[in-house]
């Protein structure tokens, strides 16, 4: 029978400022630089190009298009519609998979439509229905 001894030496451990160092998050949760690009989208555009169904009797407000520095792009648009927050949050869920109304009656929507875009809905009490912002994120295939 053998018996090995030995000693091994460990680093050092690290400084203390190097220890508390918070991981390196990528460019996409960190919030990537955006550029506004001068052309415009609609809920017609998002329908045909990234699979995500228009709200039936949605009237547009703004509608703008982001170049990200993770290298998507960002599609914001604002509708207003006569149903209330509970029948927009269902419709969304229906087509992203995830949806909830809170308290104060403020819903939110998101998942990936079916070509692959990210999508979140977030929609708000308005006077006469409410008030809706889909904010879409797509990555060209290459």
């Amino acid at each position: 029978m053998f018996v090995l001894v030995g000693c091994s030496q460990s680093p050092a451990p690290a400084s203390a400022p190097e220890a508390n160092k918070p991981p390196e998050l990528s460019s996409t949760i960190d919030k990537p630089e955006e550029t506004k690009l001068d052309q415009k989208t609609s809920l017609t555009e998002l329908e045909a190009k990234h699979k995500l169904k228009a709200y039936a009797g949605a009237k547009e407000l703004t509608a703008e298009v982001f170049k990200r520095g993770d290298g998507g792009t960002k599609f914001v648009v604002f509708f207003t519609t006569a149903d209330d927050t509970k029948k927009v949050t269902d419709f969304y869920k229906a087509e992203l998979g995830d949806g909830k109304v809170d308290a104060k009656g403020v819903g939110t929507s998101m998942g990936m439509t079916k070509a692959d875009a990210s999508v979140i809905a977030i929609t708000e009490p308005a006077d006469k229905g409410s008030k809706v912002k889909i904010t879409l994120i797509s990555y060209s295939k290459s």
